[in-house]
């Protein structure tokens, strides 16, 4: 089996190849155009008909969109992609990876709300709309990595407590998703896919300090408002809005464990 991937070199898009490899399948990696005009369906279904593949996972995303490009890459590309795809492929899966922080209230950072608008154009079950929640990884890839990056800046970290509250997924178990969804022909549809242990990201980054041999200093924030910095507010993505369309038709629990994957 042949999946098309953009975003292959991200954290998720490397985890997803690997997997997808592992299975035997080919991963063929289409690099989406950076330049807005070229992001058009024709352009888009030339790029398609140049990697023909069996199934097209949509990985690629900007983490910080601030560009007119990186808002399109987030906002509109999801689904201009699929309508391309489908015109040359109309039976075959088209899966877009989205962000369980579109189902959190209060969430307004420019991010939450591109995702929120892909997921508006996708909302005529064409394809697969994948919502996983904060992605961890155990080799410190990724979200983990930053946080690493962030707490071995200075010999003693001090870090927000207890700070956001989330269901982490690894990204292995993630990908195993993903790649199955793709390799089954999966009718068009919306998963959520979460972890069963809640976790704050004082224990997240208390993991990692201790992981390096780090000291790490709590600083607790004993009030809550929007004006506070992001990293500073303690966001809780374990809250779901479940009237935001399009609602999802299935929700996967993985098992999730911070001393290291869990047993198979």
């Amino acid at each position: 089996m042949r999946v098309g991937l953009t975003g292959a070199g991200g954290h998720l898009g490397g985890v997803i190849t690997e997997e997808a490899r592992a299975r035997g399948h080919t991963v063929v990696r289409m690099d989406i155009p950076r330049v807005y005009s070229e992001c058009d369906t024709e352009a888009l279904a030339g790029l398609v008909r140049a990697n023909p593949c069996d199934a097209l996972v949509h990985c690629a995303a900007a983490r910080n969109p601030r560009t007119r490009q990186e808002l399109y890459l987030n906002a509109q590309l999801p689904h201009t992609l699929s309508r391309a795809y489908h015109s040359i492929h109309a039976d075959r899966t088209f899966i877009h990876v989205s962000s369980i922080n579109v189902l959190v209230r209060g969430l307004t950072d420019r991010y939450t709300e591109s995702k929120r608008r892909a997921e508006r154009a996708l909302d005529d079950r064409a394809s697969i709309i994948v919502r996983p929640s904060l992605i961890w990884s155990a080799q410190e890839r990724g979200a983990a990595g930053r946080l690493r990056d962030f707490l071995l800046r200075m010999p003693v970290s001090c870090m927000v407590f207890p700070g956001n509250r989330h269901l982490p997924v690894l990204d292995s178990a993630v990908a195993a998703q993903i790649v199955t969804l793709a390799e089954t022909a999966s009718p068009s549809r919306v998963v959520n896919v979460i972890g069963d242990t809640a976790v704050t990201l004082w224990q997240l980054g208390k993991h990692v300090a201790a992981s390096h041999d780090r000291r790490l200093i709590p600083v607790p924030i004993p009030f809550r408002s929007r004006r506070l910095p992001k990293l500073l507010r303690h966001t809780d993505y374990t809250n779901f809005d479940e009237a935001w369309v399009p609602r999802a038709n299935d929700q996967v629990v993985l098992p999730f464990t911070l001393n290291g994957p869990p047993p198979t």
